[in-house]
């Protein structure tokens, strides 16, 4: 998996859950686990999107219940997040459509 797929992979479970573990992000580095430049290019990502680092995920959870934050309600914002730009494309090309079947001005 290359390395802007990975951040991607790992940015989207960090948004749907609210946290990464260690754990999580050592799962994706087990090639690169030597390289610092990856490790730290990384955790800069993680870190602009907003995304807490934990040691586990009973941490996550008091995370979580500390900022009062419902992780249903996460999950459905990182669905939406996911899926709003497709949604802007579709409606897009659907208006465009519609101007098209519209008449011209001018006709009889």
């Amino acid at each position: 998996m290359g390395k802007k797929k990975i951040v991607e992979e790992l940015i989207k479970t960090g948004k749907e859950q609210g946290y990464l573990t260690y754990k999580e992000i050592e799962k994706f580095l087990v090639d690169d686990i030597l390289n610092l430049d990856k490790i730290e290019y990384l955790y800069d990502m993680l870190s602009e999107s907003g995304i807490e680092i934990v040691e586990n995920d009973e941490e996550g959870s008091m995370l979580l219940k500390e900022n009062n934050i419902e992780p249903e309600r996460l999950k459905m914002a990182a669905v939406c997040s996911v899926c709003a730009e497709p949604f802007v494309k579709h409606m897009k090309n659907f208006q465009e459509s519609l101007k098209k079947l519209r008449p011209t001005q001018g006709a009889d």
